[in-house]
């Protein structure tokens, strides 16, 4: 961007709009993440489940997890943000 032009005060708002809501996002999952010790030794007594099987679900959760974000960019710089809008909705079908 050149020197002498400067964002406009709405265009700095929205980005500080998703910083922030970004970062809700990230202290929800981090949430998630964080108290998942705590569901492991009930789930595995009321299912009969393995630890270490539980441990693997959860592993492979936040594998795809963080491995997708940067798919999910391509896809919003390539087709467009629709296009990761409709996604969810078509594999819940």
């Amino acid at each position: 961007m050149p020197a002498d032009v400067q964002p406009s005060t709405v265009a700095r708002a929205s980005r500080w709009s998703q910083l922030w809501l970004g970062m809700v996002c990230m202290i929800l999952i981090a949430n998630l993440q964080y108290a998942w010790t705590l569901f492991v030794n009930p789930m595995s007594k009321a299912q009969g489940w393995n630890i270490a099987d539980i441990q693997i679900a959860f592993a492979i959760f936040i594998t795809t997890e963080t491995w997708l974000t940067p798919v999910a960019g391509w896809v919003v710089d390539n087709r467009g943000p629709a296009a990761v809008r409709r996604s969810p909705s078509a594999s819940a079908r």
